[in-house]
């Protein structure tokens, strides 16, 4: 992927949550005056290296049209770890008497625990697999406290990875078609040296 992989990873996780709860998912704060009609907040609010993939080379396969000799390619990418705050937000309607942002949390995990794997058109053939992460209240609190709340919102962290970015540069030359050993440069030097 290119620059735009932390976008792209973000809109198809935001429509894959605003289907699982019919409606519109606010991509920011989980600030109450900035979600609109939103009942729903994804906030990315961590990025970090993937450190199990720091130094391993990506080969990126080739595309599915292509013929079937073309062969993958090794990327030089970055694998990066991103952790979303999904919060949920109570409707302000005064009738609705029950926790429906509790329903809607379910709805959520639920949808995201049945298809695990963000992929498709809109990740450029990259697949990252999206999974809860367990997250400290005391690490949660200090995340509200930064967005200046002193309201906890019910919130779940979700961690995207692998993402990778891409470098933009090449890995490596043309393809070895031939190998050839020389050992005549050895045995003339040892012949020289007696």
């Amino acid at each position: 992927m290119s620059e735009l992989a932390i976008l792209d990873t973000t809109i198809v996780l935001r429509d894959r949550i605003a289907g699982a709860v019919g409606g519109p998912v606010h991509v920011g704060a989980p600030i109450r005056t900035e979600i609109g009609s939103a009942r729903v907040s994804l906030f990315l609010f961590h990025c970090d290296v993937n450190a199990a993939l720091r130094n391993r080379q990506r080969i990126e396969q080739p595309p599915p049209l292509e013929p079937a000799t073309t062969r993958a390619r090794p990327v030089h990418s970055l694998a990066m770890d991103l952790r979303f705050l999904v919060t949920v937000f109570r409707d302000p309607d005064p009738t609705v008497a029950t926790p429906n942002e509790l329903t809607r949390l379910g709805q959520i995990i639920q949808a995201l625990h049945a298809a695990p794997t963000l992929s498709g058109p809109g990740m450029s053939g990259q697949v990252v697999r999206v999974s809860p992460e367990p997250y400290p209240m005391e690490e949660l609190s200090r995340v509200f406290g930064l967005l200046g709340q002193d309201i906890y919102r019910t919130s779940i962290v979700y961690l995207a990875t692998p993402v990778h970015i891409e470098s933009g540069l090449s890995v490596g030359g043309r393809p070895v078609t031939e190998r050839r050993q020389r050992s005549a440069h050895l045995v003339e030097r040892q012949e020289a040296a007696s």
